[in-house]
């Protein structure tokens, strides 16, 4: 598991650990942003993780809601670097090992605004169109997509390798 902070990771591993003993669990605090750390991600996996099966794309933010002509380009940046930039980079990074391998599956976890924008905002408009090329030109196959009712709505997108 990847995230920021370090203390909300050990947690979780706790968690899932105690209700799941079997479970091994590596963490990794990083920001997903940091495109260099991404590409060096399979190499710096102890060896026992390193043939990853399931890549799980969960990161994600919303800044402003401002409309096109007054968008702050600095949260704009930030947007596409953690929805769009960040994705492409993971898969980057862990889609030859899975092609190599013949398997693999990869989740996208996002919010609605990548389908449906906010009635200002401009952020989101960006989202699809780049993963979908991403999705397209990379001999991704999408199997399924769902929405899933939670407290944030959210869509998930499993796709497949084989």
């Amino acid at each position: 598991m990847i995230g920021r902070r370090e203390n909300l990771l050990e947690s979780l591993k706790h968690d899932i650990t105690a209700k799941y003993p079997a479970a091994k669990i590596h963490t990794i605090a990083m920001s997903v942003t940091d495109l260099e750390k991404v590409k060096d991600l399979p190499s710096t996996l102890p060896e026992e993780y390193q043939d990853v099966e399931v890549l799980v794309n969960n990161a994600g933010l919303a800044l402003g809601v401002a409309s096109v002509d007054e968008n702050d380009m600095k949260d704009a940046e930030t947007v596409l670097n953690t929805n769009v930039l960040s994705i492409i980079a993971l898969c980057r990074a862990l889609v030859p090992g899975m092609k190599q391998r013949g398997s693999g599956h990869i989740i996208n976890i996002g919010s609605i605004a990548g389908h449906v924008s906010y009635s200002q905002g401009f952020h989101t408009l960006l989202l699809t169109p780049i993963l979908l090329h991403l999705l397209t030109y990379s001999s991704i196959k999408v199997l399924h997509t769902m929405q899933v009712s939670t407290p944030w709505l959210a869509l998930l997108t499993l796709l497949d390798m084989t």
